[in-house]
């Protein structure tokens, strides 16, 4: 996923970004309803706010999070959120993630994996490639989807 796209998503305020101190690293959230017969929804990325100093104590950490609130920025965008879509948009979230750990592995000399991080490239040894759910997605063409969203969209 290449950053342009969480750069719009974020930009054009269709997940902005909120401080908060009782999250404890960057985090996506987002939330679908049903109210007096309407379907809504609402997305945030949320970081703490002590997370520039958590990015210059453990930045490959903090990447890490980036690309995983990224790829479920990705899901969002393209309708992927329902009541079972959980595991698929982890899976993706942390397969992605991996790959960059990988990566990190390969080309970064003071990368020194944590037990999380060794975790999540044990599980997604491939990357992005160990998991089927991946897809190719719409692109951010500035042309928004119909807000609020439509939950019976969702797969």
């Amino acid at each position: 996923m290449e950053s342009p796209f969480l750069l719009r998503i974020v930009g054009n305020k269709i997940a902005p970004v909120a401080m908060n101190p009782n999250v404890p690293t960057l985090s996506f959230w987002c939330e679908l309803h049903r109210s007096a017969g309407q379907d809504r929804s609402l997305a945030v990325i949320m970081i703490p706010d002590n997370w520039h100093d958590m990015l210059v104590q453990d930045a490959h950490m903090q990447m890490g999070a980036m690309v995983f609130a990224a790829s479920q920025a990705k899901d969002y965008w393209n309708h992927k959120f329902g009541p079972l879509s959980k595991k698929e948009i982890h899976d993706r979230a942390w397969s992605s993630e991996a790959e960059l750990l990988h990566y990190f592995a390969r080309t970064a000399p003071d990368f020194k994996a944590n037990d999380y991080q060794k975790k999540i490239m044990e599980k997604y040894q491939k990357g992005i490639e160990s998991v089927d759910a991946h897809y190719v997605g719409r692109e951010y063409d500035g042309v928004f989807p119909p807000f609020p969203v439509n939950v019976n969209s969702f797969r």
